[in-house]
């Protein structure tokens, strides 16, 4: 799924006099038909995504939507995902919270706060052990594997507390740490472990200190 039919697709989905910032999750109220266009384009390009990925594992053999749907799990997470923020644009706060308690929580041991905007095209892998904090946005085309920190924290520089900003087709590798008003630019690659409380530019990648190997030490019987 490239970024320009994503952008398409969104297009296709926002209202004439909406404005096309702040695509993904708009905090204006909007009537029921247009959010639940929005959901049902927003969640098409996060199917399409996602079998493309599988398509080019399979060496370009491609599965049905339910299919992936069944066999996917991060797809579906992002449906509950989709499914907060149309509940959010109706207002409907107290119905968004209990499916990012109950469902995302519980049943898949991810913890997704229903303000965070996750753009069409995100893909999460196995989806276990992450969390994702209130102002958090991810941008279309990234990827965040299990056990993912998307928290708050301070700045130690200036003092200001914020959340992260992911920009698009970031890859986030399995246990990263990102915490506070930091900004990761389009196109990095984040290793596995690694732990992150500065921006990156676009186009950076990022690892964790290489291990201390020492020799293991017996105690005496």
């Amino acid at each position: 799924m490239t970024q320009e039919k994503a952008t398409q697709l969104i297009d296709e989905a926002m209202p004439a006099n909406e404005p096309t910032a702040n695509l993904c999750c708009t905090k204006q109220p909007t009537n029921w038909i247009n959010a639940i266009s929005r959901l049902k384009k927003r969640f098409q390009v996060d199917v399409d995504t996602v079998k493309q990925r599988y398509k080019s594992q399979r060496g370009g053999v491609e599965m049905s939507t339910p299919n992936v749907l069944f066999h996917d799990i991060g797809l579906q997470m992002m449906l509950a995902v989709r499914l907060m923020q149309l509940f959010r644009e109706r207002n409907q706060n107290t119905v968004a919270k209990i499916i990012s308690r109950a469902v995302l929580r519980h049943m898949y041991a991810a913890d997704i706060h229903p303000d965070a905007d996750l753009e069409p095209g995100v893909s999460i892998i196995h989806g276990n052990g992450i969390v994702i904090g209130r102002d958090v946005t991810v941008g279309t085309g990234s990827i965040i594997f299990h056990n993912v920190t998307l928290g708050d924290g301070r700045n130690n520089t200036t003092g200001a507390v914020g959340f992260p900003k992911i920009g698009d087709n970031v890859s986030i590798g399995p246990g990263s740490q990102l915490f506070g008003p930091i900004s990761v630019g389009n196109n990095c690659k984040l290793a596995a472990g690694t732990v992150l409380d500065i921006s990156l530019p676009s186009g950076s990648r990022a690892r964790p200190a290489k291990p201390i190997i020492m020799k293991r030490v017996k105690k005496e019987e």
